[in-house]
């Protein structure tokens, strides 16, 4: 969970299937946003506040070919969110 002093706390989930989400409390309500680009599989690595803004960055990764080895290729991905 990160807090943005303008934008609310941020937090995240990774389901065990599906795609990771983001929840942002703004104005005493909760927003969802599915990070669809990490699709299943994908795991949440990272979530910073930019700075001066309400927006925060959010990295994702993923494995390319989930049952190949454990040191295989990865899909990094990197969302800007606010």
């Amino acid at each position: 969970m990160r807090a943005v002093p303008a934008g609310g706390p941020w937090t995240v989930a990774v389901p065990a299937s599906g795609s990771p989400y983001v929840l942002n409390l703004r104005d005493g309500r909760w927003t969802r946003i599915t990070l669809r680009q990490g699709g299943p599989g994908a795991y949440i690595t990272g979530v910073e506040p930019v700075p001066g803004t309400k927006r925060v960055w959010v990295q994702t990764r993923r494995r390319d070919d989930p049952a190949g080895p454990p040191d295989g290729a990865v899909t990094v991905t990197v969302y800007e969110l606010s």
